[in-house]
């Protein structure tokens, strides 16, 4: 992927101001000493980096890319060492995150207050998903109730509780015209499982708002069901505490207590345990056993739930970053079911999403296996695929491609709203053929 990645670690990180809620962001106390690294040779250091992050030692930035790690200060040393041993070449374009932080907040705080003109989102009036700014967690619940209050066909309800109590709400849109009394077809979309890709969040509340309005023949008699964010935990204590925080926020009596979370995209029993970690203070750290954390045990009770009751015709997991469709498998190379029908229908998805024309080469989707660079397993997409038979399983990974990274701008809800609402209304028909 040719992407100057030391724009992207510069830039990954200068955004925070600019993606923050109205709630001041602290100082990230957490990240002093944490240092951003590219690497050389794509796919020659995939392996090793893989290791060390399920060893606990870097935290490999983006799906599907391993170009630049984030380091951390009690593992330097020891990356160091195994990097050179494998020969292969580094360099560090971020020495201090803590600090960068701190610059880059200086820098912008003035221009920051004279310009922006924040959208507002109150307890009693959150008619829309905000688009100038991401929302928080209390935001998104407001604005769920409001779409519930405001279409008949929308129904909203608590799935189960996170940790910290928090609830995990999924939102079922119903047809506008529903036909006989048989099983109707129905699709997910899941939201928000890593805690700090916040476009992803952002752009499923989006599209809930398309598809709640729309009265077209996409959603006459089909069964739409989202849980717009999984991890709620994560997700305000990626806002308040540590930006790059990607687990859910449980602690196990039983393991290590100091390193809290577990990756909610390692923890589904589907090939679990490949190219996850059995460190708890890894980032991949997959839990004590598959299903063993509140919000994957939630998400599977639903998912079942629908899948006796419907026909799943479709299943995507809204990811960040890389700009991608993947499709299972993803803990092993071999071929799926229906591989040749999803990656069809996924071209076609692409190709709408895509955006091409008036010399603009703008956002770019392509769409491959999920294991095409490296096996991970225990994930929502392989688990769908696996477990409940759905024919069109998919993750889809945001824009960008590794210029802002994780702290993609506000400014591209939008267009990345947009064109994914376009790539759905070419799958979803292409999804239900029989």
């Amino acid at each position: 992927m040719a992407v100057s990645w030391v724009i992207l670690v510069i830039l990954v990180l200068n955004v925070v101001l600019v993606t923050s809620s109205p709630t001041p962001v602290n100082n990230y106390q957490v990240l002093a000493g944490h240092q951003v690294w590219r690497t050389e040779g794509e796919r020659e250091a995939a392996a090793v980096m893989g290791r060390l992050e399920r060893e606990g030692l870097v935290d490999v930035l983006g799906h599907g890319t391993v170009s630049a790690v984030r380091v951390f200060p009690e593992s330097k040393d020891v990356v160091s060492a195994s990097l050179r041993r494998e020969g292969i070449k580094y360099q560090v374009v971020i020495p201090d995150l803590r600090s960068h932080f701190a610059e880059e907040r200086r820098r912008v705080k003035k221009e920051l207050l004279s310009s922006r003109q924040m959208e507002t989102c109150l307890e009693s009036d959150c008619p829309k998903p905000l688009t100038q700014r991401y929302m928080t967690f209390p935001e998104m619940e407001w604005y769920l109730h409001d779409l519930k209050a405001r279409y008949s066909r929308v129904e909203l309800k608590s799935i189960g509780k996170t940790f910290e109590n928090r609830d995990i709400w999924m939102v079922h849109i119903k047809p506008t015209a529903a036909r006989g009394t048989i099983k109707r077809d129905a699709i997910w979309i899941e939201g928000g499982i890593h805690a700090r890709e916040w476009i992803s969040e952002a752009v499923t509340l989006q599209l809930l708002d398309r598809l709640a309005a729309d009265n077209t023949s996409l959603t006459r008699n089909i069964d739409i069901y989202s849980v717009p964010i999984v991890n709620p935990d994560g997700y305000e204590y990626s806002r308040t505490t540590n930006r790059m925080w990607r687990k859910n926020r449980s602690i196990d009596p039983s393991v290590r207590q100091d390193c809290p979370g577990v990756d909610l995209n390692r923890n589904w029993d589907e090939g679990y345990g490949v190219g996850a970690s059995t460190n708890p203070c890894s980032d991949t750290y997959q839990g004590r056993n598959p299903f063993s954390e509140l919000e994957t045990r939630a998400l599977k009770k639903e998912m079942e739930r629908v899948s006796s009751t419907n026909n799943f015709r479709l299943v995507m997991a809204v990811h960040s970053y890389g700009q991608k469709l993947y499709y299972p498998w993803g803990y092993t190379r071999e071929k799926a079911p229906y591989t040749a029908e999803m990656k069809s229908a996924g071209e076609a998805f692409a190709q709408a999403a895509s955006v091409r024309g008036r010399g603009r080469r703008g956002t770019q989707y392509e769409v491959t296996s999920s294991s095409d660079l490296y096996l991970a397993s225990g994930a929502t997409d392989d688990w769908s695929k696996g477990a409940l038979n759905v024919k069109y399983v998919y993750t889809l990974e945001l824009p960008d491609e590794g210029f802002h990274g994780f702290a993609l701008p506000p400014s591209h809800i939008k267009s990345a709203s947009r064109d994914v609402w376009r790539g759905l209304k070419k799958l979803i028909p292409l999804a239900r053929e029989k």
